[in-house]
């Protein structure tokens, strides 16, 4: 299977006018662009989400704020331990790296992270990536309305994406009643037992001919 291209940038439009007479002139007001920001995990302060000095830029820039904002892209390529403290909010999570690394991102009790796609693997598809979700918290697929989930010629939408990566569910829940799991490659996703796998498709194997894509399921699936 030829899964379309991700594109890593994001922008949300909002198009307003305002009309104000003056002298017998109208001036018209048009256009505003807001671009998501693109964020780095370093971790170089603790594991908590929220503390910026854990954030650059993907040029290695210190930032002003942590990952929060609809359209913003979060890259984790090193193995990262992250805890999600509060609410968050952001568009993609891209986990890859050209070596082996390890991710667990910790969803606490109480708590939120609303993420359109999850991404796990590389464009080789090559098995570098192990991501768990952990925790008593929810992740939810559907709310982050800054980054367009791209489709492809099968209307596949994609709330998790893992290209020859492996994602284990064990926090509270994962919620994609609007988008797809899609698995490519060998990529696999794995469902704890007594966590709950929510989406509205489950895609795996047979999109490539050499390919050993899995679904276990020791939770529940819907």
């Amino acid at each position: 299977m030829l899964m379309s291209k991700h594109h890593h940038k994001t922008f949300l439009t909002s198009h307003f006018s305002a009309l104000k007479p003056l002298s017998a002139l109208v001036f018209f007001v048009l256009g505003s662009f807001v671009w998501g920001a693109d964020y780095k995990w370093n971790g170089s302060y603790s594991n908590n989400w929220t503390d910026i000095n854990n954030w650059s830029d993907n040029a290695g820039n210190p930032v002003t704020d942590y990952p929060n904002d609809a359209g913003d892209t979060v890259n984790l390529n090193s193995t990262s331990e992250i805890t999600v403290n509060e609410n968050v909010t952001v568009g993609r999570i891209i986990c890859n790296a050209s070596s082996t690394i390890t991710i667990n991102i910790t969803i606490n009790d109480g708590i939120q992270l609303t993420c359109d796609q999850i991404y796990g693997g590389n464009e080789n598809e090559n098995e570098n990536t192990v991501i768990t979700l952990s925790g008593a918290g929810t992740v939810d697929a559907q709310g982050a309305t800054g980054y367009t989930v791209p489709q492809n010629a099968w209307n596949i939408t994609s709330g998790i994406d893992m290209r020859g990566a492996t994602i284990t569910i064990g926090c509270a829940s994962y919620i994609c009643n609007n988008c797809d799991i899609v698995c490519y490659k060998n990529g696999n996703v794995v469902l704890n037992s007594g966590k709950t796998l929510t989406a509205k498709e489950l895609f795996f194997n047979g999109y490539q001919d050499n390919g050993s894509s899995w679904l276990t399921v020791n939770g529940a699936a819907t």
